[in-house]
């Protein structure tokens, strides 16, 4: 997903809390978020514009989890 400077993404802490990847994992455990959320919680901040949750999907669009897994 490319930035659009005329549009802006909703930082975590703007999402209700159910959606938010910290508060997800608390709920429901690691084996029930999604690898963006679990990827977002290590990136830890975002970026102008673009959010830790949204540069967690890109990373994972980009580069296939197997291919992340066996980085060094």
């Amino acid at each position: 997903m490319e930035f659009d400077p005329n549009t802006t993404m909703p930082k975590i802490k703007d999402l209700p809390k159910h959606k938010r990847p910290r508060e997800k994992l608390s709920e429901k455990g690691a084996e029930n978020v999604s690898d963006a959320d679990l990827l977002a919680i290590l990136i830890r901040t975002g970026r102008a514009g673009k959010s830790a949750l949204d540069i967690a999907k890109e990373i994972l669009k980009k580069y296939p989890l197997t291919k992340l897994l066996t980085v060094t």
